[in-house]
């Protein structure tokens, strides 16, 4: 098991099967650089997931300026653009999403 948030704790990690039953394979710590990235993905993973419950083409923009290999790629303004495009092309299955401000 690596330890990096609390709430992640035993889950997708290994396990070793014996007789004392299931255990979770300890590993230790993440090295600070790694664990940083891990929060950032974590940030563009929780926008994300937001984006979908609240039914948020705002937060579906703000999840996607911090998703890196976007960022990587094109500019915020290129971003909102292409978010709101992808929207377009398929409002026809996500009639329930929102507009938020400052939308095209």
């Amino acid at each position: 098991m690596i330890h990096f948030r609390r709430e992640f704790q035993g889950r997708g990690c290994g396990r070793l099967i014996d007789r004392n039953g299931i255990n979770a394979t300890r590993y230790g710590a993440l090295p600070a650089q790694m664990a940083a990235i891990c929060r950032s993905n974590m940030a563009f993973f929780d926008l994300s997931a937001t984006a979908c419950i609240a039914r948020s083409k705002e937060a579906a923009v703000h999840a996607l300026l911090l998703c890196p290999l976007t960022a990587a790629v094109l500019s915020p303004r290129e971003i909102r653009k292409m978010t709101y495009e992808m929207f377009d092309a398929e409002r026809e299955f996500l009639p329930e999403y929102k507009m938020g401000r400052g939308d095209i």
